[in-house]
């Protein structure tokens, strides 16, 4: 059985949107402007996410360049002070060496669970709570979040808790 890439878990997601989005709304009631679009990226992510124990995924090659980046940037601005130009090539080395030491986990493994899709969830609360959200905007983050997460695991068929 062939399984769904990048593109059409990202297309499949991204126009189910619409039919989530105005359920949640009905339910939960409108959220102010940034916290709508905030929830969009939230969801968006999560339709691909899952995808992220494959090897080869484009998921995991995104998440590479944006560890990378932010692995290296934020240890150069610890040890700056300290070790002027000598700090790049240290923060790089960190970000290269703690990515290949990041425990692997088998395709569909525990990236492709409920378990996973709610933790993924909660991602949205520091989120919610750094802007200043109330009990209805985090709900929607959280929901947003959990929902792209969770298509992606019923589309391929792997939904287990």
């Amino acid at each position: 059985m062939r399984t769904m890439n990048f593109k059409e878990h990202l297309e499949f997601g991204f126009w189910l949107f619409i039919p989530i989005y105005l359920i949640l709304v009905t339910i939960i009631g409108e959220v102010e402007l940034k916290f709508e679009i905030i929830g969009f990226l939230f969801y968006l992510l999560g339709t691909v996410l899952p995808d992220f124990d494959k090897e080869d995924s484009t998921i995991r090659r995104a998440m590479y360049l944006l560890y990378l980046g932010s692995v290296s940037s934020i240890s150069h601005s610890f040890f700056v002070k300290h070790l002027g130009f000598y700090s790049w090539p240290l923060s790089m080395g960190i970000a290269y060496i703690s990515w290949k030491v990041l425990p692997k986990t088998k395709h569909r493994g525990i990236f492709h669970s409920i378990r996973f899709s709610f933790m993924y969830s909660l991602l949205s609360l520091p989120v919610s709570i750094i802007l200043g959200g109330n009990l209805n905007s985090t709900l929607f983050l959280f929901l947003m979040a959990f929902f792209g997460y969770t298509i992606h695991l019923i589309l391929d068929g792997s939904l287990k808790f």
